[in-house]
Parts: C-alpha cells; structure tokens; sequence
C-alpha cells in the first residue's frame, strides 16, 4: 500500500530532482520490492493519464479564449489571463491517495508521523562490489529479510577492511536503528553527514528519524532544521517540522 512518503518519492524521481544517492536507493528499491514498483508504475501511469487529459482541456480552452478575445477586442474587454500549474498532479495524488486509503503520511492517532511511516529503505541492492562479494550478498540478503543482526554482523566484517565505504556504514547505520541501537547508529550518521559523500544529506535526515522513534521531538525539530533547501529531503523534512509543531 502507497503511503505519502512514496507519492513524495515517485515525484522527486520523475522530476528528476533526486541526488545521486537517493536516486541510487530508490532505484534499488524497484529491483526487490515488488509492491513499491507496482505502486509506482500506477503512479506513473495515472500521472500520465491526468497530465494528457489536462492537456487536452488548457488547448481547447486557449482555443476559445482566442475565438472570445477576437470577438470582444472592439469592447476593450481584458482578456482573461491563464495561469499555468499542473493539475494533473493534484488529480493523480488525490486519486492515488483514495484509492490507497491514506492521507498523506500523518496517519497516526496524535497526527505525528512515526518512523515507520517515513523510512523507505526496506530492501537494499549493495553497489559496491569487491573481493568481499560473498560477505555483501550475505549482508544483502539479511537485510532484505529483516535480520538486522546478521546483516549489521556481516556489514561489520566488511568495514573491518573498508572503513571509508559510506554505502556500508549507511546501511549498517539503518540496520542499527532499526534494531533500537541509537547510539551506535547515530554515530555512524554523524561520521557520515560531515562528510561529502552521496550519502550525507540522507545521513541526516535519518538522524532526525532516530530522534524520531525514540520520540525525541525537540531534537528531531532542531536536526530537520539543518538540511539545506537544496538537499532532496528537504521538502519532507518541512513537513515533518510542521506536524511535529
């Protein structure tokens, strides 16, 4: 089931407004989990469909604006002026929204999002690959089956020998969250969002949501507070403020 976070993902992803990283992970994420690819090619399609529909409509009402401003141009009468947005995207969020049977992602009985709600890193698709295949897959696998333990276990062995490989130390940062080991994980994003890797702005948005599920609002706040507007997460990171006001 679509939830608001996806519509926010399928968006920045066929606006082309994604980083690399989170390009990377979204991509990931169509390849294993089957019920995010079917739900964004409904998506897509209804996008679509809306998007021609409305295209059809503004040519034929340009057309009689032009026939009604030929007709009245001795009355001096202003023409009226079109202002052009999207609709198609409302009419495909409303749509798709319905259909799911969500409203956006504040979907909780105190109207505050849990971190459930808001993390999208479900499955992985490791990039790197090296002499440690058989250790990455392994890892893989035990994320993708929600073995947090193992996969932390696996992805430690690997950052044993390549301690600079961000994609690692990220992973292994969720595998610790969601195994309620904030402290470790929080170091780890830390370490991570002071860098300059693709992954930077991801680590901290994440570091908001381990506030986030320890229910540490103020702290979460002040961390939201820190992405730049140029960051893809921006836009959900000021939506998240606002519900946690």
């Amino acid at each position: 089931m679509m939830n608001e976070n996806d519509y926010l993902l399928f968006e920045d992803y066929l606006e082309e407004t994604m980083s690399e990283a989170a390009k990377l992970t979204f991509e990931s994420r169509l390849k294993t989990d089957a019920t995010f690819l079917e739900s964004f090619n409904l998506y897509k399609e209804a996008t679509n469909h809306f998007k021609n529909k409305f295209a059809r409509e503004e040519e034929t009402l340009a057309f009689k604006n032009n026939l009604e401003t030929t007709a009245t141009d001795h009355f001096k009468k202003a023409t009226p002026k079109l202002v052009k947005f999207q609709p198609w995207k409302y009419a495909t969020a409303a749509c798709l929204l319905l259909f799911s049977g969500l409203f956006f992602y504040f979907n909780s009985i105190s109207g505050i999002p849990s971190y459930e709600d808001l993390n999208t890193i479900s499955e992985i698709n490791i990039v790197e690959r090296s002499s440690n295949s058989e250790l990455l897959k392994k890892a893989e696998n035990a994320f993708n089956k929600q073995s947090f333990t193992e996969a932390k276990n696996y992805l430690d062995q690997i950052l044993v020998k390549d301690t600079t490989n961000s994609e690692l130390l990220f992973y292994k940062a969720i595998a610790q969250l969601e195994l309620s080991e904030y402290m470790e994980a929080e170091n780890s994003l830390t370490r991570l969002s002071k860098g300059t890797s693709v992954y930077a702005n991801e680590a901290v948005w994440y570091l908001a949501l381990s506030k986030l599920k320890q229910k540490e609002y103020d702290s979460c706040k002040k961390i939201l507070n820190t992405i730049p507007e140029s960051a893809d997460t921006y836009s959900k990171a000021q939506k998240l403020v606002k519900a946690l006001e």
